[in-house]
């Protein structure tokens, strides 16, 4: 009876240590914002040095893309090109630029695209980089931005079916 006991408080003991602990509020995670990216114009200058105004999709003054109104913009299973402007330090923007994806419901995660990224003369921008995404399913997905090992930012999008 006194071994059966024993063993009963040895194993309550055993599983309470086992039980997860909740973190404090400082070291978890706070909420993560699933906010599509805002549209804006921006003024570049074309070949001749004359301004043009273009759509584009992203965060000001940091990582855009080229936007076409009126067109469905991000529909499943079909590539689409994009022109993409960063701005920052040449040594921020020098190295292998990746494009990773996370779908908001599934959390599937998938690479876009892989490039080499460079500081040039652009007509917006630090430097600017062509690109082709195709995304496999709809929902809202959060395009990652990685130059070299480093997260740049991120741009949120609502693919359609």
């Amino acid at each position: 009876m006194r071994v059966t006991l024993y063993l009963c408080c040895l194993m309550i003991l055993i599983c309470s240590g086992c039980a997860q602990q909740k973190l404090p509020a400082s070291t978890q995670p706070e909420h993560e914002d699933w906010e599509l990216s805002k549209k804006f114009a921006i003024t570049i200058k074309d070949n001749k040095g004359s301004p043009i105004t273009r759509t584009v999709i992203g965060k000001e003054n940091r990582v855009v893309f080229t936007y076409t109104e009126n067109v469905s913009n991000f529909v499943v299973n079909k590539p689409k090109k994009y022109l993409w402007y960063f701005w920052g330090e040449a040594d921020e923007l020098n190295g292998t630029v990746k494009f990773s994806a996370i779908e908001q419901q599934t959390k599937e995660e998938i690479e876009l695209f892989k490039s080499k990224l460079r500081t040039q003369k652009s007509p917006a921008g630090n430097a600017v980089l062509p690109s082709t995404l195709n995304f496999p399913s709809a929902g809202i997905w959060k395009i990652n931005i990685y130059i070299g090992e480093k997260l740049f930012d991120n741009i949120i999008v609502k693919v359609t079916g």
